[in-house]
């Protein structure tokens, strides 16, 4: 089967000066505005989700595996490697999207990097991506691939339910390798599998410069090497950083150890509210 294409279609800005996405067409246009700003420049312009995006359907079996008979079908995703602004899912959610590479940073955002000179700081919003695919060589994840900024970005109020294998190195359910992160009111509910450094919400947290406040995982986190750098929260965390309201379902990880980022709760304390 071959796979999918689609004729991206540029969203228009609105009065707020926001591009406004409402459909695939238009994700797929933004997506390519990012990627082809000039060079040593970044792309900080806003933007907005008017609605739910469906851009593959069924790309995840009810286990959270790839659909793979279908998988030859699937519209694949380029991800952003350029982005250095706002975007905000104003509650609405983001599914099948599928990234299948030999590359590095496969996510929805590949790559965040600013430069030392940027003064606003990059957010990502009331968003979740669900029912996606994403497979790379190292620093996967549903939403950031890499942050590598000189001001925090921001991820809030998200949540991923996705499926993400790095088969050579760090993999998260948020972000695959983060330095200054701030991340609040959010969860991850998929699967994560790395080759050296797995967390259900970071693979690699490389800063002094990070936070996480009222985030959860309750995901599954493996990796395909003998390594203690598999945890439910934050694989490899080099430095101490501030963390509150942080928690993991505390049974059914493959790795079985503790997160010093986080507190084990139970299926039972998830289920009845403890966990909100």
């Amino acid at each position: 089967a071959a796979a999918a294409t689609i004729t991206p279609g540029v969203p228009e800005k609105g009065s707020d000066g926001c591009y406004g996405i409402s459909t695939t067409a238009e994700l797929y246009g933004f997506g390519m505005l990012v990627n082809n700003v000039g060079y040593n420049t970044y792309f900080t312009d806003c933007a907005k989700l008017m609605a739910d995006i469906v851009v593959n359907e069924n790309v995840l079996t009810d286990e959270g595996e790839l659909n793979e008979e279908a998988s030859g079908d699937f519209l694949n995703w380029t991800p952003m490697q350029k982005f250095a602004g706002k975007f905000d899912g104003q509650g609405h959610t983001i599914s099948g999207l599928y990234v299948n590479s030999m590359s590095n940073y496969s996510a929805f955002i590949g790559y965040i990097q600013t430069s030392a000179f940027s003064k606003d700081t990059v957010v990502i919003q009331d968003l979740g991506i669900v029912d996606s695919y994403f497979y790379g060589s190292y620093n996967i994840a549903a939403f950031v691939g890499m942050i590598n900024s000189s001001s925090p970005v921001r991820i809030e109020n998200c949540f991923a339910d996705s499926r993400v294998i790095a088969y050579d190195g760090s993999a998260g359910g948020f972000v695959g390798f983060a330095d200054k992160l701030l991340l609040k009111n959010s969860y991850n509910a998929g699967a994560i599998t790395g080759t050296d450094r797995a967390g259900g919400i970071v693979g690699y947290m490389d800063s002094y410069s990070a936070e996480m406040v009222n985030v959860f995982n309750v995901g599954k986190v493996n990796t395909t090497s003998e390594t203690i750098y598999a945890k439910p929260i934050v694989g490899y965390n080099w430095s101490p950083n501030i963390h509150e309201n942080v928690f993991y379902l505390g049974t059914g990880l493959d790795d079985g150890g503790k997160d010093s980022m986080g507190v084990a709760m139970s299926q039972e304390q998830f289920e009845k509210g403890a966990v909100a």
